[in-house]
């Protein structure tokens, strides 16, 4: 499957990383650069890309699946995907990559000499995910709304000024360069969704769920309200201060 292929994602960011250095100077949109990889990935045929459908236009129409590429949060193509899973017949196919983690390489901006260079410290949740896919909660049931979740390994290149260059902290310009796909999670249809109530007994409260699968927070409300959502479980008060959830 195409969106699987982790060696043709990381020669097509190889190709864009050479390309960036040859021939563009400091700035190049870092969002626009994953947009467009990402686009490179899902198709190579460029006479597909940004395809009037309606009132919109997609990222990508192939044969009878319209392909949307979004690097932000989720929650701004909702009336997008309300359009087209109402007013259309296409299949449509959501790519939304997300870092799982980031090499952070310090550069002088003058030389592009390199100052350090270390591992950021943060490392993706695999539960944060919930909180988006919850924001299009309304058409994750469509069967023919596919999303495709990419976790991908990234080096954002920070170039310093020469007065803050061996500053801990400073003032920077950063550069996002996408390197390789860990795996691709691809969900499609309410059932791709049970998986998340395995292991869970029959009635529960959102902390038995919490420390069952390591999930806080808003993650946490997130991932229960969907599954309400989608008449997996049922919500009802237990007492006055919590709710508990039931199987359905």
């Amino acid at each position: 499957m195409r969106l699987h292929d982790e060696k043709r994602f990381s020669e097509i960011c190889d190709k864009f990383f050479t390309d960036a250095h040859e021939t563009t100077n400091l700035g190049t949109y870092n969002e626009k650069r994953l947009h467009l990889i990402l686009k490179r990935f899902a198709c190579d045929d460029p006479d597909l890309y940004e395809a009037r459908v309606g009132k919109y236009v997609a990222d990508i129409a192939e044969g009878d699946t319209l392909t949307e590429i979004q690097t932000g949060g989720l929650y701004p193509l909702r009336e997008k995907l309300r359009y087209y899973l109402t007013e259309t017949e296409y299949k449509v196919r959501v790519v939304h990559p997300v870092i799982y983690s980031k090499q952070i390489l310090r550069v002088d901006k003058d030389s592009g000499e390199l100052i350090r260079s270390r591992k950021s410290p943060k490392r993706l949740k695999q539960w944060e995910i919930m909180q988006e896919i919850y924001r299009i909660g309304d058409f994750v049931a469509n069967k023919r709304l596919e999303l495709y979740i990419l976790y991908i390994t990234a080096d954002e290149y920070r170039y310093s000024d020469e007065i803050f260059r061996y500053r801990k902290k400073g003032r920077y310009e950063s550069e996002l360069f996408p390197r390789t796909l860990i795996k691709t999670f691809r969900l499609c249809g309410a059932e791709d969704y049970r998986f998340l109530l395995d292991g869970m007994p029959n009635i529960f409260t959102a902390k038995e769920y919490g420390a069952e699968k390591g999930v806080s927070g808003r993650s946490l409300y997130a991932t229960l309200n969907l599954l309400v959502k989608l008449g997996f479980l049922t919500r009802r008060k237990a007492n006055s201060r919590s709710f508990e959830y039931a199987k359905v």
